[in-house]
């Protein structure tokens, strides 16, 4: 998944591991990434995640968004590149997006049961005879 190393604001280096869809930064606590330093607006940017790249989208902060010290208002992060949100900086370390879809194996319904005289016996409701209707003229068989 797409990454982000914190490198600015923290004795250790931090990765933010961002999710599918929209990652919002700032210094309210119910951003998905909260920043707590005065150079971030309470909603600074938000970063989506999608299937076309890593997209920036800067959330008219006060003190801006920067990729490589060039103001932006919206734009492709690669990796490589310095993200500086405020006076808070991050490299961008990896934009790999995987969406997969799993496969569910759903089971077949079991067959009808039939009888000595062909008539046929609903597998879920042992009591209930099968009847077949023709899709065309609806005659019952």
């Amino acid at each position: 998944m797409a990454r982000l190393l914190k490198k600015t604001g923290a004795s250790e280096r931090e990765v933010l591991e961002l999710n599918l869809g929209v990652n919002s930064f700032g210094r309210h606590w119910e951003n998905h990434f909260p920043i707590n330093h005065p150079t971030i607006s309470k909603v600074h940017c938000e970063i989506t995640l999608t299937a076309d790249g890593v997209l920036l989208h800067d959330c008219d902060s006060t003190n801006g968004t920067f990729v490589n010290d060039a103001p932006v208002k919206d734009a492709v992060l690669q990796v490589g590149q310095t993200l500086r949100l405020g006076d808070i900086e991050f490299l961008v370390e990896a934009t790999d997006v995987t969406i997969a879809i799993p496969k569910i194996e759903r089971p077949l319904p079991a067959p009808p049961v039939v009888l000595p005289s062909g008539t046929m016996l609903c597998p879920r409701h042992a009591e209930a005879s099968v009847t077949h209707r023709c899709t065309h003229c609806h005659s019952v068989l």
